[in-house]
Order: C-alpha cells, then sequence, then structure tokens
C-alpha cells in the first residue's frame, strides 16, 4: 500500500507540475508513511496458517493458484471484511469483499 500510495501521488504531482520537487517528494513520503499507520489502525495483515493450507486444497476448483488459495484461506480463517488486491480473478471470486488499493485508498477517504 505504501508503494501504491506513494506512486500514485508523485504521478498526480507529475502530471500537474511536469516534475516532482524534492519538497513534494519527502511530502508524499511523509503522507504515504501516514497512510500506513492509518491502516495499521483499521486493518490487519495476515499470514498463513496451517490450517490454510488445508482449505486452499480444497479451494483448488476455484483457483488455480495455491498462492490465491492461501489468501482466500486466510481471509475465510480470519473473517476478512475486505481484500485488497489487484489479481483480477480474486477481485471477481473472492468469499469477502474485494477491492483495488486504489479503491481501498478511496473507501478510507486518504487521498482523493
Amino acid at each position: 500500500m505504501y508503494r501504491i500510495v506513494s506512486h500514485e501521488a508523485k504521478r498526480w504531482v507529475r502530471q500537474d507540475k511536469g516534475s516532482l520537487p524534492d519538497a513534494y517528494a519527502k511530502a508524499i513520503a511523509s503522507h504515504a508513511w501516514d497512510f500506513m499507520e492509518s491502516m495499521q489502525e483499521q486493518a490487519t495483515a495476515v499470514g498463513s496458517a496451517t490450517a490454510d493450507l488445508w482449505l486452499a486444497g480444497k479451494l483448488r476448483d476455484q483457483h488455480a493458484e495455491i498462492e490465491d488459495n492461501l489468501i482466500v484461506a486466510a481471509c475465510m480463517r480470519i473473517k476478512a471484511d475486505y481484500l485488497v488486491t489487484n489479481d483480477e480473478s480474486l477481485l471477481r471470486h473472492a468469499p469477502v469483499a474485494a477491492v483495488t488499493p486504489a479503491k481501498m485508498v478511496q473507501l478510507l477517504g486518504v487521498m482523493p
């Protein structure tokens, strides 16, 4: 998320100003860190548990990639409200509300 917030803000400044002044780059980095702190207050980063491997195997018909199944299994285990991803398959077939990082930034009201 830090990278996406930082990248998008820098892109907006470059479009508006034609370049990225150092003061803007520093302000963007600070804003991106603030965003990460806000995310930690409102969200939980989740790792995999052993049970997720079992469930991932049961989900193999839904998603071809083990990584996708592990993500889905972790979401199911913690009863996640949102899954933040750019993966098109997960966006379409996740068992919870799946949104892109850009959409989550909007939902959190961090950037326009």
